[in-house]
């Protein structure tokens, strides 16, 4: 059976007993749990361990990817909630919508898949200076002076933030304050109808095209991608007759949510409220691209090790000390899907070896000499047993030195 940090998170059963899981997640924790404790939570069992940061919930359900991240992430949430109010301890969720290790089923088939994201934090450094005619140096023009709106309020809450969850209900409340600034709502105006109109307003003023996906509408994707599936659920608290309690968003869709509304939210501060830009040495997502580009042309691998050595920034090599190396295959580049985002995949079939190392370390090879680009590491190690497939997703996110924070 498939097992990470000393959980169970199952596949096929096997001999000593334990059932068929066709479905299970696990999460890292901010900080180790406070007591060991195992909960069943709407069919899903979820487990803690005092002294541990992994916090792993599995099903007998055999539920796709999207329902295994969904289903899983909720019931985690609400042991968490339980936890919280019945032994006063509180835990949060590390990198929620960035890092997971899931187990799901497709065509029967059982899958672990691990995705991790690094931020790649670069900067531009650039000055200015301007000479007269006569060579003489001319003082630098006067600063513009500040521009203060209430919605900076809600921004620097969002960004002091260290919930994903919180981060986008402050963020989107700032949005509606510097929309209100750009055209109030009427006082029988409904509010998706004022959204439209207002938003419509902005998309006229200034090109937001280069900060949607696929260049996309402005207005269709607030209103669909932002509003309805994001903000909705996050601010609708009671259930309507016949429904169930609500559900809070796919963690790793309103990850990538958060990063397009902050986007979209500062340029809108900016044009129209004149709202200072702060630093802007920044590198531009073509120039993320193209320097992620070399180096993966030449050569781009996904492998994994049973090393247990943790990670560190000088290394080139998965495997130190002659441990395991285990390469993946049907590498896969993408680029473009996301502004700012870039992704790794690979796969290994399992069921057609009778055994592999268990998995400890990950990373990406660059090259010929398969030069290690990147490593991460599973708390605790990964085994492989009783499963099909195995998936590695590294996803690489451009952060500029002078851009706010998205990862939570």
């Amino acid at each position: 059976m498939a097992t990470i940090d000393g959980f169970l998170l199952s596949g096929r059963s096997d001999s000593l007993g334990h059932a068929d899981h066709g479905a299970a997640v696990a999460y890292r924790l901010r900080k180790p749990c406070q007591l060991s404790r195992s909960d069943e939570i709407n069919g899903w069992i979820v487990e803690s361990a005092e002294g541990k940061s992994t916090i792993v919930a599995r099903s007998l359900q055999a539920l796709d990817r999207r329902a295994t991240i969904a289903a899983g992430t909720e019931s985690i949430q609400r042991y968490l909630d339980l936890l919280s109010y019945e032994q006063s301890k509180v835990s949060e969720l590390a990198d929620l919508g960035d890092d997971h290790v899931l187990l799901y089923t497709n065509a029967g088939r059982r899958i672990v898949e691990i995705m991790a994201t690094e931020d790649m934090v670069l900067g531009v450094s650039m000055a200015a200076v301007a000479y007269d005619r006569d060579g003489n140096l001319m003082p630098p023009p006067p600063e513009p002076s500040a521009v203060w709106t209430p919605a900076l309020r809600f921004y620097r809450l969002s960004q002091a933030s260290s919930d994903l969850y919180e981060a986008y209900r402050n963020l989107w409340l700032g949005l509606e304050v510097l929309l209100s600034t750009v055209g109030a709502k009427g006082s029988n105006e409904g509010e998706r109808k004022w959204l439209r109109r207002v938003l419509g307003e902005v998309a006229a003023r200034i090109d937001m095209r280069a900060l949607l996906p696929d260049s996309r509408n402005l207005v269709d994707y607030m209103l669909l991608d932002q509003y309805e599936r994001m903000r909705c659920y996050l601010f609708h608290a009671k259930p309507e007759d016949g429904m169930e309690a609500p559900t809070l968003p796919d963690p790793e869709a309103l990850a990538v949510a958060y990063a397009q509304l902050i986007r979209i939210w500062r340029h809108i501060a900016q044009c129209l409220i004149g709202v200072r830009q702060g630093a802007v040495g920044v590198v531009t997502y073509e120039g993320f691209r193209a320097m992620l580009f070399s180096p993966f042309s030449s050569g781009l691998g996904v492998v994994y090790s049973d090393a247990r050595t943790p990670p560190s920034k000088n290394e080139t090599q998965i495997n130190p000390c002659g441990a395991a190396r285990i390469e993946l295959d049907n590498t896969h580049y993408q680029d473009g899907a996301m502004p700012g985002r870039i992704s790794v995949s690979a796969s290994l079939l399992i069921e057609q070896r009778q055994s592999v190392p268990e998995l400890w370390r990950f990373g990406c090879e660059i090259g010929r000499e398969k030069i290690l680009f990147c490593v991460g590491m599973i708390e605790g190690g990964l085994c492989l047993s009783g499963i099909d497939q195995l998936d590695i997703l590294q996803v690489f996110r451009l952060k500029n030195a002078s851009s706010p924070k998205v990862s939570f």
